[in-house]
């Protein structure tokens, strides 16, 4: 990983100024393209849809969490009925 990243820096640096300033310059335009504004509703579709089954994923952890503490709770009682009375 670091050495991909060292190649890309040393790309970047060999390349003229002239040239980054290029690529800066035509990234910017791209906000004005009819295309980046179907980006941006697809993005909020994404988001939307992340959100979503954020909301199931949850509600399906607090269902797997009162189970799991109801399993406990039986557990216990049979781990204390099988000890007996505890005696001093």
């Amino acid at each position: 990983m670091v050495r991909s990243w060292n190649k890309r820096k040393k790309k970047t640096q060999s390349k003229p100024v002239a040239q980054r300033e290029v690529i800066t310059s035509e990234s910017s335009t791209e906000s004005e393209d009819p295309s980046a504004s179907e980006l941006s509703k697809e993005l909020d579709k994404l988001r939307k849809e992340i959100r979503r089954r954020d909301e199931l994923h949850n509600e399906e952890l607090q269902k797997v969490k009162e189970e799991f503490t109801a399993a406990l709770a039986e557990v216990r009682e049979v781990v204390l009925r099988l000890k007996g009375p505890i005696e001093p």
